[in-house]
């Protein structure tokens, strides 16, 4: 797991499992969702991104248990100089 405390964020490049829970509404998209999921990490607390099918459906509240890898896109919508470490720092 990597750290980036300035931006309150963590990279795990390898399947990784988190437990959370959604402080957000979620958006849902034709077939998939978004929320945020907030983490608690040693004596950190982080706050995911997390992009899940569409079903089963999440709410504000509900505790998620969630495998897969944690990155930081290269590139959003085919623009390699997005700035995602900034567009996150704004988001949360």
């Amino acid at each position: 797991v990597e750290t980036y405390p300035s931006y309150g964020t963590f990279v795990c490049k390898t399947a990784c499992h988190i437990e959370g829970e959604v402080i957000r509404i979620p958006e849902a998209k034709d077939t998939y969702q978004t929320f945020v999921l907030r983490v608690s990490h040693v004596k950190n607390m982080y706050d995911v991104l997390v992009r899940v099918p569409l079903y089963p459906r999440f709410h504000v509240g509900d505790r998620v248990s969630v495998s897969g890898s944690i990155s930081i896109p290269d590139f959003v919508d085919g623009v390699s100089s997005f700035d995602y470490l900034s567009y996150l720092h704004v988001l949360f």
